[in-house]
């Protein structure tokens, strides 16, 4: 990681309590498996949606 670039958020949280009261909606995963799951997709996918970069 590197340090915050200028315009860059100092602090950002999310809360689901709006969109469950006011959606009926219920977040499925918390932050610890969203995070272990966005880290094991990134690291088996360096090089994000676009493949390889032999591919390109």
């Amino acid at each position: 990681m590197s340090g915050r670039r200028p315009g860059d958020a100092e602090i950002v949280y999310a809360a689901t309590q709006k969109a469950e009261r006011e959606l009926n909606w219920r977040a499925k995963y918390g932050i610890e498996d969203m995070c272990r799951d966005q880290w094991n997709w990134a690291s088996k996918n360096p090089y994000g949606y676009e493949g390889s970069k032999e591919s390109k």
